[in-house]
């Protein structure tokens, strides 16, 4: 570990990598008991902090640019969403229902 702090190249690679998986991935994976809320009966997903009530194999798009995957058989609620715009904080959104509003640009 200490040759990943003394090589600068190496440790921006390995920071972009770690920041790209936490952060702008765009995907993210509910199991059920890993989120408060979450649970699966009659085939259907219910999360209740998005205000979700899907059925298996349906989705449900978000307001705020979000798209919900419902799988009761496996357990999983899938969320899809756009990773934020690389560089500044002035950026024009566009709006709309996933995946049309990720389509975002710099502002000069």
């Amino acid at each position: 570990m200490l040759a990943l702090w003394s090589n600068p190249v190496k440790f921006a690679v390995m920071s972009i990598a770690v920041m790209f998986l936490a952060t702008y991935s765009g995907f993210v994976l509910f199991a059920e008991g890993t989120e408060e809320g979450l649970t699966f009966t009659d085939d259907r997903c219910y999360y209740p902090r998005e205000s979700l009530n899907i059925r298996h194999n349906q989705a449900s798009y978000g307001s705020d640019c979000t798209k919900f995957l419902c799988n009761a058989i496996g357990k999983e609620l899938i969320i899809l969403g756009c990773p934020p715009p690389e560089g500044e904080e002035n950026v024009i959104e566009f709006p709309g229902f996933w995946p049309d509003c990720c389509k975002t640009k710099h502002v000069p």
